[in-house]
């Protein structure tokens, strides 16, 4: 590690987000650091990361820009084949321009990163000091402001007269609580500066984020806000009663306020600006007494308390991390142990994912369950123990408080409520068609009138079983693929038209057919389906994707744990609550080698891509000419392989099931 003068905005914001031992270290530092240790403990680690069922508050919207900011930061040699670098700097070239266009009168706009070059932090300084003194009106980009040992880099300030606007750019399209701890940090530092206090400016705050507006391939859009969602992740209801009577475009405008911190569902809430969080004394909590009783308004409270404790608690920590980086030296590297900071209020850590593997390997058995089923709240994480007693951590739903310890508990490795698990898989049809979706999502448009971060279907692999007909050692599989940069309506219909299995049913009638739909978490493809069917806008489309719908069938609800009745359909209890296709494909070679076999399935860890978020960023790197036609070839059959094993996975889980019913 290299040992910075001074302490910035993300070492600041690593305070709250990250644990102590990774403080003052790169992410990419981090990464590394974790993978080796995982290899200590468990030689077979495969470092690919998959999204496991239960992460809470997983927010599909990655900010590639913070990721490009953070990287630039720590090094100015920029890795040009990562997509989220490459994506990072679109946004960081489309966002200025927009900045620019909001303030048309101001004519003069300086880059002093890009005009000074390498200059010391020292020297940006002293030049920021005289742009801001010697220009009445100026917008500048990567200014520095340096006070005491901190130093921050504003986005973009914008000087209009005795006013002056501080602006951060956010690659997702909400305001979230981390944007406030940013802010925050960049308003202790630049209010402080002498001469700005002696020019006596007003100042205002405002995130740059990217408009959640339908736009066409290539494009992306930006608006400024002043106001914030206190939120880790910002949920909009996709479905709400006051939907009913507004125009397609006004629930999008709706959609868009909401995540931009205003225009809430709930008008009892009033908005919550940057500013005045920035500068509120918090005397008192309930500023409105309006503020109807409710779950958004505890939430809110809650919030502000945590607001009131950055802003009592800055200078000790700064003085926190101070201390911490004079233990550290060139040769020093991160250190893991679980945390509060894992989960905290602000933003999950980064790492979590791969830190909860170590952690696991290391024999902190909470880390074994699912978040699902085990608690692991901040409290819960930072009082980890090996080997722990599972009483100690499970969670005890209130109408069921002892459903988990006692599944847990019995002796059984697997429980099968029979009755139940017979009635769903006897609800299946002899046709049958088993697919999967593979996907693209970035804030830039791949397809025409689509939403930023909209995932959108590349790949699609379709097994269909006709059970008087086939023999599922026969079924072959269709792996259908598209150039990302190549789609369009056509692959769209192609899609649908594919999966859909009613050849005799030319009139479209909406009746449930004779097919079974068999997916693995259904609410992901439901979504795609639907989201095609809007974009193609035809009829008969519409049609076949309602059939579709009305079809499907979800393996994986056999393996969810519940805590109401039935609690269960099939337990195992090597599963930890968990279960993804990639955690009950192994069973099933374990229990019953013969499916595994005759289904033709793969060992993930085998396979030269092994998970979707690998597909993805392949995808996404030839959407952006990263990759070239021939190794688009390579990369095109390997997801191929890898989309097919998902859907014969689901083959053998559901035969899997039939076994365990006949045989137990």
């Amino acid at each position: 590690m290299k040992k910075s003068k001074y302490i910035n905005k993300y070492d600041y914001m690593n305070y709250y987000t990250k644990p102590e031992g990774m403080w003052f270290f790169s992410n990419a530092e981090i990464q590394s650091a974790l993978e080796t240790e995982i290899k200590k403990v468990h030689s077979a680690y495969d470092n690919s990361i998959e999204i496991e069922d239960d992460l809470e508050e997983y927010d599909d919207e990655f900010d590639v820009f913070e990721f490009y900011k953070e990287r630039l930061e720590s090094n100015k040699n920029l890795d040009m084949d990562n997509p989220q670098i490459v994506q990072g700097q679109i946004i960081d070239v489309k966002s200025r321009e927009f900045i620019k266009s909001k303030y048309p009168e101001i004519t003069n706009s300086v880059d002093l990163e890009e005009k000074y070059g390498r200059k010391s932090n020292e020297t940006l300084a002293d030049l920021t000091k005289k742009y801001l003194l010697e220009n009445d009106s100026i917008i500048l980009f990567q200014s520095v402001f340096i006070h005491e040992n901190l130093i921050t880099k504003p986005d973009a300030i914008v000087k209009d007269k005795d006013k002056l606007y501080i602006i951060e750019t956010k690659g997702t399209t909400s305001s979230k609580f981390i944007h406030y701890l940013d802010l925050y940090f960049q308003m202790v530092v630049i209010e402080n500066q002498d001469y700005l206090k002696e020019m006596d400016m007003l100042y205002d705050y405002y995130l740059c984020l990217i408009d959640y507006c339908y736009l066409n391939k290539n494009d992306i859009s930006f608006e400024l806000t002043k106001n914030i969602n206190l939120k880790k992740t910002v949920a909009v209801p996709t479905e709400h009663k006051k939907y009913e009577l507004l125009k397609p475009e006004e629930i999008i405008k709706l959609k868009n306020n909401i995540k931009k911190g205003i225009g809430f569902l709930n008008e009892y809430l009033e908005p919550l600006e940057i500013k005045k969080l920035m500068y509120d004394n918090f005397d008192t909590l309930e500023t409105n007494i309006e503020v109807s009783k409710g779950i958004a308004r505890t939430a809110q409270v809650n919030s502000k308390e945590y607001v009131k404790k950055i802003n009592n608690s800055f200078q000790d920590a700064i003085d926190d991390l101070e201390k911490f980086k004079k233990t550290l030296n060139e040769d020093s590297i991160p250190k893991f142990k679980p945390s509060k900071n894992d989960k905290s209020p602000y933003k999950n850590c980064d790492f979590f994912a791969i830190e909860r593997k170590l952690f696991s390997y290391q024999g902190y058995n909470l880390f074994d369950y699912s978040g699902l089923i085990a608690n692991q709240k901040a409290e819960y994480l930072e009082a980890a123990k090996k080997n722990d007693n599972i009483q100690n951590f499970l969670k005890k739903p209130q109408a069921n408080p002892n459903v988990f310890l006692e599944l847990f508990s019995v002796k059984d490795k697997c429980l099968v409520n029979r009755e139940k698990t017979q009635e769903m898989i006897d609800s299946l049809f002899e046709k049958k068609v088993y697919f999967d979706f593979e996907t693209i999502n970035t804030p830039i448009r791949v397809v025409d009138k689509t939403l930023p971060f909209m995932q959108i279907v590349t790949q699609c692999s379709i097994i269909k079983h006709d059970v008087s007909k086939q023999k599922i050692d026969e079924l072959e599989c269709n792996n259908m693929i598209i150039d990302p940069k190549n789609i369009d309506l056509n692959w769209f219909k192609d899609v649908i038209d594919e999966i859909y299995w009613d050849k005799n049913n030319d009139e479209l009638t909406n009746k449930i057919s004779d097919v079974s739909y068999i997916v693995y978490n259904k609410s992901f493809e439901k979504t795609r389906l639907l989201e095609m069917a809007r974009m193609i806008n035809d009829k008969s489309y519409y049609a076949k994707v309602e059939a579709i719908i009305k079809g499907l069938f979800d393996l994986a609800d056999f393996f969810k744990l519940r805590s109401q009745n039935p609690t269960h359909l099939m337990f195992f209890k090597e599963l930890g609550g968990f279960y993804s296709i990639k955690k009950v494909l192994p069973l099933i070679d374990k229990y019953c080698p013969s499916i595994y076999q005759e289904t033709k399935c793969l060992d993930y860890g085998t396979l030269e891509i092994g998970n979707g978020q690998v597909c993805q960023s392949e995808t996404v790197k030839r959407f952006f000419n990263i990759i070239n036609d021939e190794q688009w070839k390579v990369v095109e059959d390997n997801m191929k392989v890898y989309c097919e094993n998902d859907v014969r996975a689901m083959i053998a889980v559901e035969y899997f099931i039939n076994y365990f019913l006949e045989n137990h």
